[in-house]
């Protein structure tokens, strides 16, 4: 008699106390495979989102396709290596795009107001000739399609992600 009644408000006030946290909680956004997101800059301490004026830099950077779900909050996203980093990013940093409505007229995206590197050329990788460890960092001899051995630089493995079938 005294446990039920004992279980049931035990019961009750967990219930009040997650009204009390989720209150003020917002709901969690959900990304689809090709869904257009931003991504925040400032909450991955990237490098050209601080400095001077920082108050005038944009708050979300973007517009980029999810590419791919690695769990209900990981996504990697498709950018190119302009960006600094892994195109992972957790669902904390992205926010969905909202596309203007008809009657707005169509709606120009702004340019970036930061710094960015140039984006990298890409070149045909036409071999893997060989592979050694650079300190913790594993680096391929890469054999560039059109160019002959003398050619031949090692590269990083994160410089080859489009290659990941020869590696």
């Amino acid at each position: 008699m005294h446990q039920d009644s004992a279980r049931q408000l035990i019961a009750k006030a967990q219930d009040e106390q997650s009204w009390q946290y989720n209150k003020g909680r917002k709901p969690v956004p959900e990304f689809k495979q090709g869904d257009k997101v931003l991504v925040n800059p400032h909450t991955l301490d990237w490098v050209n989102s601080k400095g001077t004026g920082a108050k005038l830099k944009q708050r979300w950077i973007g517009l980029f396709e999810v590419s791919q779900i690695i769990n209900p909050k990981v996504f990697r996203l498709r950018m190119t290596d302009k960006y600094p980093g892994f195109p992972v990013f957790n669902i904390e940093h992205l926010k969905k795009y909202q596309e203007s409505t008809p009657e707005m007229g169509e709606c120009t995206i702004m340019q970036e107001s930061r710094r960015t590197q140039m984006e990298s050329q890409e070149y045909e990788v036409e071999d893997i000739v060989g592979h050694r460890r650079s300190g913790k960092a594993l680096q391929y001899l890469v054999c560039w399609s059109g160019y002959g051995p003398q050619y031949d630089t090692w590269e990083p493995a994160r410089s080859l992600r489009n290659a990941a079938t020869l590696v």
